[in-house]
C-alpha cells in the first residue's frame, strides 16, 4: 500500500481547519492558538508518515559524494 504524507498532510489540513465562519469571527487568540495546532499537527502527520515509509532524518542530510 502506497501512501503519499502530501495527501495526509492535506487532508489533516483539511478537516483540521474547521468552518470558515468560526476562523472569521474567533477572537485573535483563537486564531493564534488555531493556527498553531494546525503547523504541529502537519508536522507530526507529514514526519510520522516519512518515518513509517522507512525515511530517517540521516536521508536528509546532504554528503559529498564520494
Amino acid at each position: 500500500m502506497f501512501c503519499d504524507p502530501d495527501v495526509l498532510l492535506a487532508m489533516t489540513l483539511w478537516f483540521g481547519m474547521g468552518s470558515e465562519q468560526s476562523c472569521l469571527t474567533g477572537t485573535g487568540w483563537a486564531r493564534i492558538t488555531r493556527l498553531t495546532m494546525l503547523v504541529t499537527g502537519g508536522v507530526f502527520v507529514y514526519f510520522a508518515v516519512l518515518a513509517v515509509l522507512g525515511f530517517r532524518p540521516k536521508d536528509f542530510s546532504r554528503h559529498a559524494i564520494s
